[in-house]
């Protein structure tokens, strides 16, 4: 009997795919500053800290390298629970929390059992630690939570992306389905008792793919938040839309009578309540997010699914670029709706993360 050289070689080449995967994504955090690159950062960070433990702890038999190895599984599963919201909704979902915290409050008091952790012999007669009792069922659990929502959103993002980016969709996919359910089935197989550490190793190959998809196409993080439809800037004095811009056609839209509306409003908001401006509208299906350049007297209106705060500041931003580049049209009574056409221009500078569908205005 020898120790298992096996896994710790397999888990040894394992560390390279998780720490390009942690790397990816920092960059893509210093680079963009978008949450899911901060949340993909610290998940991929735990990985590569297991995988790093679990590597020493297969080349030295050291028991308690294992177990703080093992019990990482418990700050990932909170880590890419933060992840899985940051690409698939706008707040937190506490029921997902609640879940973690129970079974991992359970995994931290499995841990003192004595039995917990084993000295085993491989199929290829060679030593390695293992997983026994309830403290591997808490892990597993916890595993098989977060593996499989992350699994099941990447499937959602690959359905719900267009056209132009569903080729990284679809190697995040991939990349989910590694470190998902091909981790599980070789775990569940017993395909580990043949390869220990292979496990990881899917894990590891799998958050490449998906950090790669990521970083490659970074509109994968707003794929599901939210649906962004168009962007509209309006005299407020005329009530003439001066410029529109549609992500997602609305077909009911029409633009013109749309503004009109919208500049009675603030003018009806102002009169009778005087409680300010207004800052958003919310409908059944859909939410409008309203920035006032009161200086130029030109309103700028952002509709999608729903309110986000990205949203707001990207239309905040949009809306201090516009009035700047086309100050001297706006301040001209003959101006013509065409000259602010060019404002595409600042529309992909200001909204460089919304997924879109097609381009028009």
């Amino acid at each position: 009997m020898i120790y298992s050289h096996t896994g710790a070689i397999i888990l040894t080449i394992s560390i390279l795919p998780s720490l390009l995967a942690l790397g990816i994504s920092v960059l893509g955090f210093k680079k963009h500053r978008y949450p899911h690159f901060l949340s993909m950062s610290i998940s991929w960070l735990f990985i590569f800290l297991s995988i790093i433990f679990l590597s020493y702890a297969y080349w030295s038999l050291n028991i308690l390298v294992y177990i703080l190895a093992i019990l990482i599984t418990i700050p990932i599963g909170f880590s890419i629970s933060w992840l899985i919201d940051t690409v698939s909704r706008v707040d937190m979902d506490v029921y997902k929390i609640i879940i973690l915290t129970f079974f991992s409050t359970l995994m931290l008091v499995f841990a003192f059992d004595e039995q917990a952790i084993s000295i085993n012999i491989s199929k290829m007669n060679e030593v390695a630690p293992s997983l026994n009792g309830y403290f591997m069922l808490s892990g597993a659990i916890i595993f098989l939570l977060y593996s499989s929502l992350w699994f099941y959103y990447n499937t959602k993002i690959y359905y719900k992306s267009p056209s132009n980016i569903k080729k990284y969709a679809l190697l995040s996919l991939i990349g989910a389905t590694m470190s998902g359910p091909i981790a599980s089935l070789s775990f569940a197989t017993g395909l580990v008792w043949l390869f220990p550490g292979i496990d990881y190793m899917f894990v590891s190959m799998g958050v490449f793919l998906s950090s790669y998809s990521f970083w490659k196409e970074p509109k994968l993080g707003y794929v599901l938040p939210f649906k962004v439809y168009a962007v509209i800037s309006v005299d407020l004095i005329s009530g003439i839309p001066l410029y529109s811009y549609e992500w997602n056609k609305i077909d009911e839209l029409n633009i013109i009578l749309f503004s009109g509306a919208i500049r009675g409003l603030f003018d009806l908001m102002g009169e009778s309540i005087g409680k300010g401006q207004v800052e958003e509208i919310k409908l059944k299906d859909a939410a409008i997010q309203i920035y006032n350049q009161s200086e130029h007297n030109v309103g700028f209106l952002l509709i999608s699914s729903n309110v986000s705060k990205v949203l707001k500041i990207g239309l905040k931003a949009f809306a201090e670029e516009f009035c700047f580049v086309f100050r001297k049209e706006i301040n001209d009574d003959r101006y013509f709706v065409s000259q602010f056409d060019k404002a595409d221009k600042i529309i992909l500078e200001k909204f460089p993360f919304v997924p879109h569908k097609h381009y028009s205005h």
